[in-house]
């Protein structure tokens, strides 16, 4: 099995400052989030969100607004391709940065379960 470098806790990229910089501020009601994973298979169709957080933290109120948003919307519009499964949104908790350094939890903003990291391929690979 064989991907691409990851470039993961390397922040801010260029394209975040710019948005610090150019866009709206959060005052206005705007707001960027970014989705951290989107895991997709062709060949089986099905696909799931995945957000990833680090030092157990879970997304907080505003964020999971919008992750709820986009969840909902993707229930409609997933009704257009009947033959694809959409397996929800999903939040990845690390104790502290890593699956090797301390516990791992997942499930949604609404209810995490310690999972080990071979439940957790099981539960990826889709």
């Amino acid at each position: 099995m064989s991907t691409k470098l990851e470039f993961t806790y390397r922040r801010p990229t260029f394209l975040s400052e710019w948005f610090k910089q150019n866009l709206p501020d959060s005052n206005s009601g705007f707001r960027v989030y970014d989705i951290d994973w989107i895991i997709f298979n062709k060949t089986t169709k099905k696909f799931m969100l995945l957000e990833e957080k680090v030092h157990g933290k879970t997304v907080n109120a505003t964020q999971g607004e919008v992750f709820n948003f986009l969840h909902l919307v993707i229930i409609e519009g997933i009704k257009s391709k009947p033959d694809w499964e959409y397996l929800g949104y999903h939040l990845i908790s690390f104790e502290n940065k890593t699956l090797y350094d301390g516990k791992c939890y997942f499930g949604n903003s609404h209810s995490m379960q310690e999972i080990t990291e071979q439940e957790l391929i099981l539960k990826l690979s889709i």
